[in-house]
């Protein structure tokens, strides 16, 4: 029942300040293929919208609700487009707060994007000790360009981001906190690295890094957060990692803006905390995002720290 297929793209523009995130999963064995979408706007402000389907049998176009997702060319290009309502926060922070979506804003929001890779597929799985279920997948990283529009308020996108497809259980016998970096630093160098603490501390990584057009492999990931002094939300962060010749590679970030969402699925909760964060790495400075999965107990309080 917990088998799922997803699709994930994220893109920042450097010239506008906006950011989003998009992401759809098919999952078969419930029938439903959900699909979220979310920016970051220049002034602080933050737009959701989530729609639900039933899957379809285009293996080259995904319509749910107001979103659509379309093949233009395999493992190279992707059109994203949406025209429907969505809410809007005055700030990314409130995203975890339900009484700010209760008296949120109903935005009209218009997605007419396109996404080229410039880098190829590059694979991954997300196995080890204690995980019964490996979840397998690859990213990509590229470029955008198109338009988004919040009631009428247009951003032209002319940036830089990735794409990510996964499939299989994601059920690492649940996992007590993951971190999750993506960021793209100069003209050359791409980045995407995880790690997934399951019961027991155990680490599952996997990551790889793109310089000059040579995709590397890392075979060690070690995130740290810096917090804010209450502890809700990611501040900074130091990244280090190391790529498959032994190759040391240490990252910063300054987190521009968090949304805090909390999610439940199986009786269990879990904060998704997806942060806009400015990162420099090797002398080279560049965008991308820093997320946190922390699983929450009965009273909302995360388990772990960030």
């Amino acid at each position: 029942m917990q088998w799922s297929e997803s699709c994930s793209f994220w893109l920042h523009d450097p010239a506008s300040g906006l950011a989003g995130s998009l992401r759809v999963a098919l999952r078969p064995n419930e029938g439903m293929t959900d699909a979220g979408l979310h920016f970051w706007l220049p002034d602080g402000g933050f737009v959701a919208t989530r729609h639900v389907s039933v899957p379809t049998d285009d293996p080259g176009r995904t319509e749910v609700g107001d979103a659509r997702i379309e093949l233009v060319e395999p493992l190279r290009a992707w059109r994203i487009a949406h025209d429907g309502p969505a809410h809007s926060l005055d700030s990314a922070a409130d995203a975890g707060d339900r009484e700010a979506w209760h008296h949120s804003r109903i935005e009209r929001l218009i997605v007419d994007l396109d996404f080229v890779a410039e880098t190829p597929a590059t694979g991954f799985a997300e196995t080890g000790p204690g995980v019964p279920s490996p979840r397998e997948g690859f990213e990509q990283a590229g470029t955008w360009t198109g338009l988004v529009q919040v009631s009428g308020e247009a951003y032209r996108v002319a940036g830089r981001g990735f794409r990510e497809r996964s499939w299989g259980v994601r059920d690492w016998q649940a996992p007590v906190r993951s971190r999750r970096v993506s960021f793209l630093v100069g003209s050359d160098v791409a980045v995407s690295a995880a790690t997934i603490e399951g019961e027991g501390g155990v680490e599952i990584r996997h990551g790889w890094i793109s310089r000059e057009g040579r995709v590397e492999p890392l075979r060690a990931v070690k995130v740290s957060t810096e917090t804010t002094g209450d502890g809700r939300l990611p501040r900074s962060a130091s990244i280090e990692l190391e790529d498959e010749g032994g190759g040391l590679h240490l990252a910063t970030c300054e987190i521009v803006a968090s949304a805090p969402m909390r999610a439940a699925r199986n009786r269990r909760e879990t904060l998704i905390c997806e942060s806009l964060a400015r990162f420099e790495m090797d002398g080279r400075h560049g965008y991308g995002t820093l997320e946190h999965l922390v699983q929450l107990d009965g009273k909302g309080v995360p388990v772990v720290p960030l």
